[in-house]
């Protein structure tokens, strides 16, 4: 049986106490006096898109961004006999606001553009344009490149700071058409991504990334593959210290330097340092804690396979929003158990705080995943309407401060 609270079908777990007062400084904490909740509807043809599938970016002024379809033409077609409607690709916007409802319109006017990742700071883009040989990193006001480095469309990008430096997880393939272990880049604004040391290791991963470059992820360490907790600052291989019969991820970081930890015990993972290090720990039991220094205080997580915290993101204000899942050991399954919103030892199910403050979020509705937010606190979510619509819906939530 799931224990649950505030309303929402989330176990909440034991929090550690207020360490984020002391820790914070002079740093903003958002006070966020309410949400407007808006809908981010498709183009009219593009009914059958999933947000959840596509790169969604919101900007500091509440803007978001990413690909979706527009009517082209209609053709005939074979099978299914008759004319049908073709659709192309553009790069779109959906304007802020708070109305109900918000349609987009053409970001860009070359049909084919991408957008990859958005700066912290909501400013600026990395944007492929059909012309460009990769990615520019653009100006998302001017829609215009801010410098003449190209970013390589071959490349995963899995983070972006202010100053243009990113983070890549890159495996390379080998003469037998087979992948070789995964492995952390690390790339300059404007510069050659380079491979990240890996101290011993087989493999590695690169998770996150702050202001001053500092890269957090996890090592799979031989012989026995298990994962390990680790940072890079200046390209130097830091590992976290992780008991014998631990596993171990930094699954985020601000630029306090503050880190998120995940650990898990070692038997509950499928350790193999032949495999790409993605989610290595499948059995549950997973905890997750705020490390600052050497101290480490414990955020959510009980050691079963109830509402375990999967992956979670930490800003500069010291908010962490964690996702949680319910693990089937027997189907070796996952299910969405919800969203957790931690701030300075205070925490509550993501979709009841949000009520709380005056967004209009249908009860019945259900907060699947956080795809972006901004300095401002506003936040792009995937919301599931109870199956009416297919890939859930792309609501926004807007900041009042």
């Amino acid at each position: 049986m799931r224990r649950s609270i505030c309303g929402g079908g989330v176990k909440v777990l034991a929090i550690g106490g207020a360490i984020l007062a002391g820790l914070m400084g002079g740093v903003s904490v958002h006070a966020q006096k309410a949400y407007s909740y808006s809908v981010l509807k498709p183009s009219t043809s593009g009914s059958h898109w999933s947000p959840d599938s596509r790169v969604i970016v919101l900007d500091a002024g509440d803007r978001a961004y990413a690909t979706t379809e527009y009517f082209s033409r209609y053709a005939f077609s074979w099978d299914p006999f008759g004319f049908v409607a073709l659709t192309d690709f553009y790069l779109s916007t959906w304007a802020p606001g708070t109305a109900a409802n918000v349609a987009p319109t053409k970001y860009l006017a070359q049909k084919g553009a991408s957008i990859s990742r958005a700066t912290p700071d909501g400013t600026k883009a990395l944007v492929s344009v059909p012309s460009s040989v990769g990615y520019r990193l653009y100006d998302l006001s001017t829609k215009a490149p801010v410098s003449s480095a190209v970013y390589p469309t071959s490349s995963r990008y899995v983070a972006i700071n202010n100053r243009g430096d990113t983070i890549e997880t890159f495996a390379d393939e080998t003469s037998g058409g087979a992948y070789g272990p995964w492995r952390a880049m690390f790339r300059a604004a404007g510069q050659t991504a380079v491979m990240l040391p890996l101290g011993g290791a087989g493999a590695s991963r690169a998770i996150g990334l702050n202001a001053s470059g500092t890269v957090v992820g996890e090592v799979s360490q031989v012989p026995d593959g298990h994962l390990q907790g680790a940072w890079w600052v200046n390209g130097q291989l830091n590992l976290l210290p992780t008991p014998a019969n631990e596993a171990s991820s930094i699954v985020g970081i601000n630029d306090q330097g503050q880190m998120l930890v995940l650990r898990w015990p070692i038997d509950s993972c499928h350790v193999s340092s032949n495999l790409p290090p993605i989610r290595a720990c499948t059995n549950g039991r997973g905890k997750l804690y705020l490390r600052e220094g050497q101290a480490e205080t414990f955020l959510a997580g009980d050691g079963t396979n109830l509402a375990e915290p999967l992956s979670a993101t930490i800003d500069n204000a010291g908010v962490v929003l964690i996702e949680t899942y319910d693990h089937d050991d027997a189907r070796r399954s996952w299910t969405s158990a919800g969203i957790l919103r931690w701030q300075a030892g205070n925490i509550a199910e993501l979709g009841a705080y949000l009520r709380g403050k005056g967004a209009m979020l249908p009860a019945s509705y259900k907060i699947n995943r956080v795809v972006a937010r901004n300095s401002k606190g506003s936040m792009l979510l995937i919301v599931s309407d109870g199956g009416k619509t297919f890939g859930g819906l792309l609501a926004r939530m807007t900041a009042t401060p």
